[in-house]
């Protein structure tokens, strides 16, 4: 009879720390999708800002907030910007395209997409953004969408 309850408590152990393994493993990667999250986020913040500095400067920086490689040149070209911030594991890729469809002024309106990755795990977003001259010289964001996460091979 001992033998057999403990037979039974050594099984029900052992079926505990599986799934708590298990759920450890689900939450590791939520977090890492929710950081992925956030790197994207800033990855439009810092584009924003890019954006921002563009129109202050009337030119493309080198380099801004550690930001570069941009393909093809300025001025009315997409821009791609990397980012390895040193306080985090991840990195963002943001592209920054001006509207081609806004024959009065091309460089209004912008399309963002950035992609924030933590490990093997990626999430994207995407934001197309206005430049108003008119209203205190900001960038509002006029749409803003979440795509869903991919993890990579």
């Amino acid at each position: 009879m001992v033998l057999l309850f403990t037979i039974i408590m050594t099984i029900t152990g052992l079926g505990y720390m599986y799934f708590s393994m298990l759920d450890r493993v689900i939450v590791r990667r939520e977090n890492m999708r929710a950081q992925s999250f956030y790197l994207a986020d800033a990855g439009i913040e810092s584009a924003k800002s890019f954006l921002m500095m563009k129109k202050i400067d009337d030119g493309f920086p080198e380099e801004t907030y550690g930001l570069a490689s941009f393909s093809p040149p300025p001025p009315f070209g997409a821009l791609t910007m990397y980012s390895e911030p040193p306080s985090s594991p991840g990195r963002f890729r943001v592209s920054i395209d001006p509207d081609d469809n806004n024959p009065a002024q091309p460089e209004d309106f912008y399309y963002i997409t950035s992609t924030g990755t933590i490990g093997n795990i990626e999430k994207s977003v995407r934001a197309t953004v206005r430049y108003q001259v008119a209203v205190s010289t900001r960038i509002q964001v006029v749409s803003w969408e979440e795509l869903p996460a991919r993890t990579i091979p």
